[in-house]
C-alpha cells in the first residue's frame, strides 16, 4: 500500500481529487448504470451483481487488498442501484 500511494506524492492535490471524482463517477455510470443495468434484465439481480463486483475488483489497483475491497463494493453499488433506481446515489457512495 506504501508503493501505491508513494507514486501520487508529488501531484497537486487538487488534481488528485478532481481526478478520483470523474474516475469513479465515469467508472461507475460505465459499470453499473450501463453495464449492470443490461445484465439484470438478461439474469437475476444477484449474478448481475457477482459479474461486476469481480469485474470491479479485478480493476482495481492497488495489489489484492484493493481487490478485495471492489468486491463488497460491487455488491453495494449494485444494491443501491436496485433499491433507490437512481446512478446519482450510488456515484455519491463511490
Amino acid at each position: 500500500m506504501e508503493d501505491f500511494t508513494a507514486q501520487y506524492s508529488n501531484v497537486p492535490a487538487f488534481y488528485l481529487i478532481a481526478s478520483a471524482v470523474l474516475n469513479t463517477a465515469l467508472e461507475l455510470v460505465l459499470f453499473i448504470g450501463i453495464m449492470f443495468n443490461e445484465a439484470r434484465r438478461r439474469v437475476p439481480n444477484f449474478w448481475a451483481m457477482l459479474t461486476i463486483a469481480l469485474i470491479i475488483a479485478a480493476l482495481q489497483p492497488g495489489g489484492i487488498a484493493m481487490q478485495l475491497l471492489g468486491i463488497p463494493l460491487g455488491f453495494l453499488y449494485g444494491y443501491m442501484y436496485s433499491k433507490l433506481k437512481s446512478i446519482w446515489y450510488v456515484i455519491l457512495i463511490g
